[in-house]
C-alpha cells in the first residue's frame, strides 16, 4: 500500500503528474485545512495536533506495513507517525520536508501573530495573498507569471489550479485551502529533530538543490540524527521539487519501491 501526504497549501490532486510518473495513485490523507474551515480555535493547535489527526485517519485503512510519501508539511506528518508507530511503516519517503532550526520553531509558535506576519517571509505572503479570481483561467494566467510557479510545467500548474480553487458563486473561484489556514500552518511548526533521532524506519529523502529549507547544515544534521536515511538532491529545483521535476522524483521513488 502506498500513502501520500501533501504540503501546506497544495491539495493532493496538485501532484497528479508525480502520481502518473510513479505509475499508481496513492491513498492520500488530507490534512486538517482540507477537512474544515479555519476558525480562531485553531490558534491553540499546532502540527502535533494535526499529526494526531493524521494518525487517526491513517490507522483505519492499514492492512499491513506501508510505504508513505510526504511533501513539506506532509513529510513531517509522516516522520512523526513513523516515530510513534514504527510497526506501521516499511519506509517513508520525505520530499523536501519542513525541517527548521529550533529557534525558528520557537519564534513561530510563541511570538504574537501580528509580529510573526512581519518577520516570517512565507507566512506574510500567505496572509497578504489574493484568494479570489473571476475564473480558473484568470488564476492560471496570473500564477503562470509568479516566481513560485516558474519551474512547474503547464500541466502541473493546471492540476494545482483545478485542485486548489473551488467555485465561489457569484464571485468566480476562491482558494479551497484558505490563506488563513496556510498562514497558520506556517506559524505552528514543530521541532522535528527529536523525531528524527527517535525514528528507526528506513527513510528516503528527496530535496531540491535550490530549496530554502534544505540547506547543507540541515541535511548534515538530518543524516547525523537518522543515519538510516538515503538522501537525494535534484539539481535546478526548489522546495516544490515534486511539482517541478515529477519524473526525476518518481524515478527515485520507484527505485526504492522496486518498481523501476
Amino acid at each position: 500500500m502506498l500513502v501520500f501526504c501533501h504540503a501546506n497549501g497544495f491539495p493532493p490532486d496538485s501532484y497528479q503528474e508525480l502520481f502518473k510518473e510513479i505509475g499508481q495513485t496513492p491513498t492520500s490523507i488530507p490534512l486538517a485545512p482540507l477537512k474544515r474551515d479555519f476558525n480562531h480555535n485553531e490558534y491553540n493547535n499546532n502540527w502535533d495536533n494535526y499529526g494526531d489527526e493524521f494518525i487517526a485517519d491513517l490507522k483505519p485503512i492499514l492492512s499491513g506495513k506501508i510505504t508513505a510519501i510526504g511533501h513539506s508539511m506532509g513529510g513531517v506528518m509522516l516522520l512523526r507517525a513513523a516515530s510513534l508507530h514504527p510497526e506501521w511503516f516499511e519506509k517513508i519517503i520525505l520530499i523536501d520536508p519542513t525541517f527548521l532550526p529550533e529557534v525558528f520553531v520557537y519564534v513561530s509558535n510563541y511570538l504574537p501573530k501580528f509580529i510573526n506576519r512581519k518577520i516570517h517571509p512565507v507566512a506574510s505572503k500567505a496572509y497578504r495573498r489574493r484568494d479570489q479570481w473571476s475564473s480558473r483561467q484568470e488564476a492560471y494566467d496570473i500564477f503562470r507569471q509568479k516566481k513560485l510557479f516558474k519551474h512547474m510545467s503547464d500541466e502541473s500548474l493546471h492540476h494545482y489550479v483545478n485542485s486548489a480553487l473551488t467555485p465561489d458563486s457569484p464571485n468566480g473561484v476562491r482558494l479551497s485551502y484558505s490563506k488563513q489556514w496556510e498562514e497558520h500552518c506556517f506559524l505552528s511548526v514543530i521541532n522535528v529533530w527529536p523525531l528524527l533521532k527517535k525514528c528507526q524506519t528506513p527513510i528516503v529523502g528527496i530535496t531540491g538543490q535550490k530549496s530554502e529549507l534544505m540547506r547543507p547544515k540541515i541535511i548534515t544534521r538530518w543524516k547525523n540524527l537518522a543515519p538510516q536515511s538515503e538522501i537525494h538532491t535534484i539539481e535546478k529545483t526548489g522546495h516544490l521539487v515534486p511539482l517541478e521535476a515529477p519524473r526525476r522524483v518518481a524515478q527515485i521513488i520507484k527505485e526504492h519501491m522496486n518498481l523501476s
